[in-house]
């Protein structure tokens, strides 16, 4: 599993541990279902974002798998508190961007809050850097078991910067991103910064971002020590947080003229589309068309991988999902289209369970990924049964369940409607005409720009 996954994990443990014992309860392992629900109305009460309940629970879940203990997570009661949570908890973003003029005001009046002229150079850098190149704040800082921006992964020129982020939040794998920051001529210029940081940095190998003993820079001494200038400046310093630098960055690129594609670069969201042959035929038909199979969202920046397999069923689609880990972009969105091929060869209660299989992977595996459930289509011929009416009420459970788990996920469903109509089937009574793989195709782009 990802660091930044266990992080998580380590982090929701923490804060269930630290809960329980301010409680006076028990620290037993398997938790009693009702600590769990005490749990969760207390993040609810004290404002916690559902995302971050849900990666909370994640968290506990995964612990009592981990060891073969009872999850009391899957209990219902459970599963209905979070998506109450999910429903109460619909609240704008309060979070200010940095802006340009802000970013330079920080840069200056760091001095008073930094303990020697070497902290403030590297905090000096440090913002600058996170403006300029879109970063996260995991991108930049460090954990206790991870370095994310390690020194031999900057390369400074005479009049650029060149980063190299070896991991991140969408490409949790490891492929990497190089990003160039050029020189301006502003006092807040990256390279500047970079430069006279660099220069003060004594040869310690690790973080590119350390303090004068080695130690690496982190999440909460970088977040520490914004809020104090902003303090010093008078901003109201909970309006702000690391992620303000980043929002702060796009609207300063939008400000300047930078189309929504350059910008959104920065911010790519990838998707992918996992089914039967019904997901690989509209590949096919979209790489045909003149969105292509981004759908004609690349502007909006999003990719799309498109993985359809011919016979796909819920169980191999768990395994094809585990190699494909393997190689894809972490992904913003998982869209499943699959279970039509379990139905009359597998009985229903097995289908229910492998799709529960699924789930729990892509819940543990990928705790920040939204889960959409396609829903299966109508046929007039199923390969396993000549029963039509039983193949029917078989898919309408499956649709249920399968939404019903993507719900959990802080997911949603995509409705085909109109395949009720027989005329956008081909002549084998499976697959989709060419009509119909272009209405199946505008459900899914729609049901993506919706989502985004």
């Amino acid at each position: 599993m990802a660091e930044n996954t266990l992080a998580t994990h380590n982090t929701g443990l923490t804060a269930f541990s630290n809960f329980r014992r301010n409680k006076g309860f028990d620290a037993l392992w398997p938790p009693p279902v009702n600590h769990v629900i005490d749990f969760i109305a207390s993040l609810s009460l004290h404002d916690y974002s559902f995302a971050t309940a849900r990666s909370y629970v994640a968290a506990i879940s995964y612990y009592c798998k981990l060891h073969v203990q009872t999850d009391p997570t899957n209990k219902f009661v459970v599963s209905k508190l979070l998506e109450g949570m999910r429903r109460l908890n619909k609240t704008r973003d309060k979070r200010l961007p940095i802006t340009a003029t802000l970013l330079h005001d920080l840069m200056s009046n760091l001095t008073p809050v930094c303990s020697s002229a070497f902290e403030a150079a590297m905090f000096r850098a440090a913002f600058s850097v996170a403006f300029h190149a879109f970063l996260r704040i995991g991108e930049l800082t460090n954990t206790k078991t991870t370095v994310s921006l390690h020194i031999d992964d900057v390369q400074m020129e005479s009049h650029r910067v060149i980063l190299r982020i070896a991991q991140s939040k969408t490409d949790q794998y490891g492929k990497g991103t190089k990003i160039i920051l050029n020189a301006t001529c502003k006092s807040t210029c990256p390279v500047l910064s970079m430069k006279s940081y660099l220069q003060l940095r004594p040869n310690f190998p690790g973080a590119a971002f350390c303090h004068f003993d080695g130690r690496p820079l982190t999440r909460y001494q970088f977040s520490a020590v914004l809020k104090k200038v902003l303090a010093i400046l008078g901003y109201p310093p909970n309006r702000y947080t690391s992620h303000s630098f980043r929002i702060g960055a796009a609207t300063y690129a939008a400000s300047i003229g930078l189309d929504d594609n350059t910008i959104k670069t920065a911010e790519r969201k990838f998707i992918w589309i996992v089914g039967s042959s019904i997901v690989r035929n509209a590949a096919a038909r979209a790489r045909g068309q003149p969105g292509g199979l981004s759908l004609g969202l690349q502007e909006k920046g999003v990719d799309i991988w498109w993985q359809g397999y011919g016979g796909l069923t819920l169980q191999s689609a768990l395994k094809k999902i585990k190699y494909l880990t393997k190689f894809g972009n972490y992904p913003d969105f998982i869209i499943l289209h699959c279970g039509a091929n379990d139905l009359g060869q597998t009985p229903i209660h097995e289908i229910m369970m492998h799709m529960n299989r699924l789930f729990e992977f892509l819940k543990e595996n990928f705790p920040r990924c939204k889960i959409a459930w396609s829903e299966l289509l109508p046929r007039i011929v199923w390969k396993h049964s000549q029963k039509n009416s039983a193949m029917n009420r078989g898919r309408y459970r499956i649709n249920r369940a399968g939404f019903s788990k993507a719900r959990e996920c802080g997911g949603f469903r995509i409705k085909h409607p109109e395949f009720k109509n027989r005329k956008l089937l081909a002549s084998d009574g499976v697959h989709l005409s060419q009509v119909g793989n272009d209405i199946f195709l505008r459900n899914i782009q729609s049901a993506i720009v919706t989502a985004l």
